[in-house]
């Protein structure tokens, strides 16, 4: 099976996340119940279980033999092909 990228803005808590259940308290990326200190307005942060991870940031290395530059060139260019960069 494929793998799949979903690109979002990240939330400042499960309340503002797509992925969070209007009607469970629950997440639904993974089932993981959320509770209710994850939703009430203030408590900023993710929980440990969140699947939400960070992208990698643009990669600007260059490299003295030009063989080892091709590295960079792909990392940046996939990085733009799922609209990151």
């Amino acid at each position: 099976m494929g793998k799949s990228v979903f690109i979002t803005e990240t939330p400042e808590m499960c309340a503002d996340c797509p992925l969070c259940s209007e009607y469970l308290p629950l997440c639904r990326a993974n089932g993981a119940p959320i509770e209710e200190k994850w939703k009430e307005n203030g408590y900023f942060g993710k929980p440990d279980w969140c699947p939400l991870k960070p992208v990698p940031e643009k990669d600007d290395r260059k490299f003295s033999s030009y063989r080892w530059n091709w590295y960079t060139d792909g990392y940046n260019a996939c990085l733009k092909e799922i609209g990151v960069i």
